[in-house]
C-alpha cells in the first residue's frame, strides 16, 4: 500500500529527528470497543496503530498530523526509558510515565477534560500542531478544553532541535 510507504517515510525522518527508532506504521482494523479511534501508539511493540476504517476518510495532511501525534507518543517513550539522551525534565518524565502506565486506549474515544488535559497528550497536540504549521502553514483546530495547555506547552517546545 503506497500511502503506508509515505507514513513509514515521514515517521523514520521524524524518529531520525528525535533521535530514537522510528516506530513501525500498521494500518489494521481495530476491535468495536476501540470504538472509532483513528490511530494509536502501541508502547510494547514500538508501532504507530491507524485504524482501516478511517483511513480512507483522512486527508493526507490529517494522515501526515496523525504521524505527528503518534510519533511523539513515540518520542515520549523513548525519552521516559533515556533519560539522560531526553529533551525534558525527570519531572515532566515521570509525570508522563505514569500517564502511559495508566492510560485507557478506550478513553481516547472520551474526549472528556480529563484525557484531554493528560500532559502526554497536550504535548503530543503541541507538538502536532507546531510541527505541521511549520510544514504546511495549516493551522490545527485544538480542543477548547486544552487549548492553554497546548499554547504554553507549544513556547516550552519551539526552539527544540527535535522539531521540524
Amino acid at each position: 500500500m503506497f500511502i503506508v510507504g509515505f507514513l513509514q517515510q515521514f515517521e523514520d525522518k521524524a524518529a531520525q529527528r528525535q533521535k530514537r527508532l522510528p516506530a513501525t506504521i500498521v494500518v489494521k482494523s481495530l476491535s468495536d470497543t476501540l470504538g472509532n479511534i483513528g490511530s494509536m501508539y502501541l508502547k510494547e511493540t514500538n508501532q504507530i496503530i491507524v485504524n482501516e476504517k478511517v483511513l480512507n476518510e483522512l486527508t493526507s495532511v490529517e494522515l501526515i498530523a496523525t504521524v505527528f501525534h503518534e510519533g511523539r507518543h513515540a518520542q515520549q517513550w523513548h525519552q521516559i526509558n533515556h533519560p539522560n539522551d531526553a529533551f525534558e525534565d525527570v519531572s515532566v518524565l515521570e509525570k508522563w510515565k505514569n500517564e502511559f502506565l495508566s492510560y485507557d486506549q478506550t478513553s481516547a474515544n472520551s474526549n472528556t477534560k480529563a484525557y484531554l488535559t493528560l500532559a502526554i497528550e497536550v504535548d503530543a497536540v503541541a507538538y502536532t500542531t507546531l510541527n505541521m504549521l511549520r510544514l504546511s502553514n495549516l493551522k490545527m483546530q485544538v480542543h477548547p478544553d486544552m487549548k492553554l495547555l497546548v499554547d504554553k506547552r507549544i513556547e516550552e517546545i519551539s526552539a527544540r532541535p527535535d522539531n521540524f
